[in-house]
Formats: structure tokens, sequence, C-alpha cells
């Protein structure tokens, strides 16, 4: 069990869904390109070691839409953890991406991290993989 995760799974699977909260405003949304690559990448200034996701098997869309840090007008989009591991750049090589359980002991159920290989760091590639991973599921705005 990690420091960061009370809840003694370190592992999450390949088909569990996770969510990603998108705030109502640009450089997250534009009209033309509803979903951008600023969603994707990491706050240095807030030592963000991986991008934010919550998983579906403990937080319902209403539960992440709803929570004290959730900006109203705000929706989630969502993947598969399976999905995000298996990405690749335009070489064909794999990204290395994976998801791991943050809930900061247990303040946070449900939390997750996306990261790369070297935490902190989100490549240019990976944050429009996943963009266009995210953005293929569509606007979720409740359950």
């Amino acid at each position: 069990m990690s420091i960061e995760d009370s809840t003694g799974d370190d592992h999450i699977d390949d088909d569990e869904v996770v969510y990603l909260r998108v705030p109502p405003f640009p450089p997250f949304q534009k009209p033309q390109n509803w979903l951008t690559s600023a969603n994707f990448k990491l706050d240095l200034r807030k030592n963000e070691q991986g991008l934010s996701v919550y998983r579906a098997k403990t937080r319902s869309v209403m539960q992440v839409l709803q929570d004290s840090n959730a900006i109203p007008g705000s929706f989630v989009v969502s993947a598969t953890v399976g999905e995000i591991r298996n990405l690749k750049n335009v070489a064909g090589t794999l990204l290395n991406l994976d998801v791991l359980p943050r809930d900061d002991g247990g303040k946070n159920p449900g939390h997750a991290e996306i990261q790369s290989p070297t935490p902190g760091q989100i490549s240019k590639s990976a944050s429009k993989n996943l963009r266009d991973l995210f953005a293929r599921s569509g606007r979720i705005t409740e359950s």
C-alpha cells in the first residue's frame, strides 16, 4: 500500500473506467475544439506528479461534478485504464503511461493519477494522445 492510497489496492485493472473533469472555460474548452490539450498538462507550480482522474467504480459522474473542488458548468469525459496504458506516439512506441490510485490517505476516495514513467512530466505527444482518447467519449454531464 502506498502512502497516498489507503485502499490497499495499488493496481488498477485495464478494464476500469476513469473520469476526467473538464473546467467550463478556456483554455480547457473551446467551442471549435471543445476539449483542449490544456487538460492534459501538469501544473508545475503545484508540483503535480500526474493528471487527476476519478475511478468510476468508486465515484459516480455526479459525485465528480458535485465535488467541493468542482467548478459549476464542468463536464466529464472518460476512458479505460487499458486505453491509457496502450497509447502510442506517432512512431508506434508505447508512451508507458500508467494510472495509479492516489486517494490522499482516504481523503479523496476514487482519485487516481495518470503518470508517465517520469512522474511530474507529461510529454506533448502524451497530452495530444490523451486529449484525442478522452474526446472520443463525448461530454458526460450526469450518470
